[in-house]
């Protein structure tokens, strides 16, 4: 189980390296959840890059990493503790700067 976890959080870092390089992700539940923050104030100036945690529809804790209003990637899983969104995302920004990048594009 511990080697599932680890995989995911470094796959979610994989991820979150592509995106600050420009790699644009948008996925479907992105575009199926178009809400809004609750918070207005809290939404960081647009150009920059940030993670949202928001709630999904039952009721799990996830997070989408931004760039102004563009959605580069999404957790792939629902967390039912919001301590526990927020720990992969800090793994992701410990764990992002040491990912390589595979390209299988010309594969």
């Amino acid at each position: 189980m511990k080697t599932a976890v680890h995989r995911m959080l470094l796959l979610l870092a994989l991820v979150a390296v592509l995106a600050l390089a420009g790699t644009h992700f948008a996925l479907a539940q992105a575009k199926k959840d178009k809400r809004k923050p609750k918070d207005s104030t809290q939404r960081p100036a647009t150009g920059k890059v940030f993670f949202q945690v928001y709630k999904d529809r039952g009721g799990k804790y996830r997070f989408r990493l931004k760039h102004g209003d563009k959605t580069l990637a999404i957790s792939g899983v629902g967390f039912k503790d919001k301590a526990d969104c927020q720990k992969v995302i800090a793994s992701i920004r410990r764990e992002a700067s040491r990912a390589t990048v595979e390209d299988k594009s010309t594969k």
